[in-house]
């Protein structure tokens, strides 16, 4: 009979030498204090506050994956066009909760690339309270991107 490991007991995990620590230190985080959320109303999702969070406070490293231009001309054809990040020579598609933050031109948080560790990082501008959707300005660092959006929504 083959052994199983119990949900709530915690299993070793095996180890993989990589460079990737050397290459990309820290590149990516995951918090527990914030939560993805089905906003029916909008008919899409956001991230919300799970407790307080105090201006500064680093929310996410979200990692990227690169993609070319010539890629990205194939995504921009499709729904995930729509969660692709400018980025410097091409795109970027966004991990963790990074391609789900909304938009706000009262932003309680900023996002910028890393692109030394190929991540997108999310910090807190100012204080944000329980339960508070964490909204970025997608306008705010005058990519293409942000021109873009800005003459969509009329800014």
């Amino acid at each position: 009979m083959k052994k199983t490991t119990s949900p709530t007991k915690k299993r070793k995990s095996s180890v993989v030498k990589s460079t990737a620590k050397k290459r990309y230190p820290r590149a990516t985080h995951l918090p527990d204090f914030v939560e993805a959320r089905w906003i029916p109303e909008m008919n899409g999702w956001g991230v919300f506050a799970l407790e307080p969070v105090k201006k500064g406070r680093l929310i996410e490293r979200a990692p990227v994956l690169f993609l070319p231009e010539k890629e990205y001309q194939k995504v921009a054809e499709t729904k995930l066009e729509n969660y692709a990040y400018g980025w410097p020579r091409g795109a970027a598609i966004v991990f963790g909760y990074g391609s789900l933050y909304n938009h706000s031109f009262e932003p309680n948080a900023e996002v910028f690339h890393d692109e030394d560790n190929r991540c997108l990082v999310y910090e807190a501008l100012r204080p944000i309270k329980k339960g508070e959707e964490i909204r970025v300005d997608y306008t705010g660092d005058g990519t293409v991107e942000g021109i873009w959006f800005k003459e969509q929504v009329g800014a």
